[in-house]
């Protein structure tokens, strides 16, 4: 009966772990969502604003909101990819003794047999795991990846959105700059 009920903590250990990883993705799909939503709105206006004023523009305003629009694009890209982002194996450092093993990046690192030979360690276990336990762990390594995945493509969406929204800010104040000083 003893191992029953290791059995039942080793399971509900998992599970929780589980569930930890799987509130994420819906969280991070916002995230991007909002991207796609501000970034397409953005790049549609500020292309009707260069169209209707393209005779009052300068050649360099409007190669730097050329520029700024970019990189808007590129930001786009990677969030509309993040949707279907395939499952890879995270490409972050190897495993080490440092790991958290219950969060999703330090869990990535990991093989599904690495992952669960180093969790039932820690937990004091010396008993192969049962078959909802390795597919329990199958889910985690791979949930971990594709979490890790997308929170990785969201920070590169949000840098080039940032590089892009700063490229128009500049030309925007150098249009500004110029209509005062020549006028």
């Amino acid at each position: 009966m003893e191992g029953d009920e290791d059995t039942i903590t080793m399971e509900r250990i998992l599970e929780e772990i589980l569930e930890n990883i799987m509130e994420l993705p819906p969280y991070l799909e916002a995230k991007h969502g909002a991207i796609v939503v501000f970034t397409g709105f953005s790049i549609f206006g500020i292309l009707n604003l260069i169209y209707a004023n393209s005779q009052i523009l300068n050649s360099k305003i409007i190669i730097l909101t050329y520029l700024g629009l970019i990189f808007m694009t590129i930001s786009l890209i990677i969030s509309l990819n993040s949707f279907w982002i395939p499952c890879k194996k995270c490409n972050h450092n190897a495993p080490s003794e440092l790991d958290d093993l219950f969060y999703y990046k330090d869990i990535c690192k990991y093989t599904d047999r690495e992952y669960s030979d180093k969790i039932f360690k820690l937990h004091g276990e010396s008993r192969a795991p049962t078959k909802y336990e390795v597919d329990l762990v199958r889910q985690i390594v791979r949930l971990s990846s594709i979490v890790s995945s997308k929170y990785d493509n969201f920070k590169l969406s949000i840098r080039c959105l940032v590089v892009g929204i700063g490229l128009l800010l500049f030309s925007l104040f150098y249009q500004l700059i110029t209509i005062i000083c020549y006028q």
